[in-house]
């Protein structure tokens, strides 16, 4: 049990260290000053949030080993992100709920014509 603890506890360290960097590094971006976003109480607490839900990563992959602990909890973080900014493949069809919000930029993207084909019958044989 103890070493389920403390593999949750690196977990939520690397994650905390992740936002702690990110954090400097808005200072920097800023001249000095913290970005306005970690003033808010909501962002603060969804981050927080994060950091213990980040624990959960290397408890649920059995990692015994500390360090790799960190690693997966301060990549938890990264994780996330790429979930949200993820692509549609090649030929596959947009979610409608993603990142352009709305049904009609979505149907107003198919009506467009393919770049690569300069006539919709064209089918690349002789």
């Amino acid at each position: 049990m103890s070493s389920l603890l403390v593999t949750y506890g690196c977990g939520v360290a690397g994650s905390v260290g992740v936002e702690l960097a990110g954090m400097v590094d808005g200072c920097r971006t800023h001249r000095g000053c913290l970005p306005k976003v970690y003033t808010r109480p909501y962002f603060l607490c969804l981050r927080l949030l994060l950091a213990l839900i980040a624990g959960i990563l290397p408890v649920a992959s059995g990692v015994t080993n500390n360090m790799v602990a960190i690693q997966l909890g301060g990549s938890a973080q990264a994780i996330l992100l790429a979930l949200q900014h993820r692509r549609t493949p090649p030929g596959g069809r947009e979610s409608n709920s993603g990142p352009s919000g709305s049904r009609k930029s979505a149907d107003k993207r198919a009506r467009q014509p393919d770049e690569d084909s300069d006539d919709a019958t064209t089918t690349g044989y002789g």
